[in-house]
């Protein structure tokens, strides 16, 4: 191959990724809508405590983070191998419970997706991660591993949102 062929290879590959990022942002774009709009209804949610607000309120600023996005990639792993080297049992009490938690939960994780496909790679990435964390830990492990990123990338937008307002 010349280096005019693998110039325009390149520039090919630039293109075609560029073209699929505007693609999955434009088909990502009503699912972020509705989880600005969930964290809006939730954020006025008297029961729901003013530590979870804030974080919420980080996560609905980092929807478009690409970087967040490489983070829950990076981070799945580890945590998939942190819960299968830990006990059954679990010390720390569920700050919320009943259907304001699913909500969050549920909201949380729409999030953690509108991150991860902001970029195409790391959408491929956290597929293949996925798979393979369900061949290894077996079907429903992983539910449990994917709610522990969640909090762990929750942990994250928390010493976030508390080094902004320092």
């Amino acid at each position: 191959m010349t280096y005019l062929e693998s110039l325009v290879l390149a520039a090919i590959i630039v293109v075609a990724y560029s073209v699929i990022s505007v693609r999955f942002s434009k088909a990502v774009q009503p699912l972020r809508l509705r989880v600005m709009d969930d964290i809006d209804l939730l954020c006025r949610d008297e029961n729901l405590p003013d530590d979870v607000k804030a974080d919420l309120k980080v996560l609905s600023g980092t929807l478009f983070s690409k970087l967040n996005g490489w983070l829950i990639v990076v981070l799945f792993p580890i945590v998939i191998v942190k819960s299968a080297l830990r006990s059954k049992k679990r010390t720390i009490k569920p700050q919320l419970t009943g259907r304001l938690r699913v909500k969050v939960t549920q909201t949380v994780g729409m999030g953690m997706f509108c991150m991860i496909a902001t970029s195409p790679l790391c959408t491929v990435i956290f597929a293949v991660e996925f798979i393979l964390s369900l061949m290894i830990s077996g079907p429903w492990s992983w539910v449990r591993s994917l709610m522990r990123t969640v909090a762990t990338v929750d942990e994250q937008f928390a010493s976030l949102s508390k080094f902004a307002k320092t």
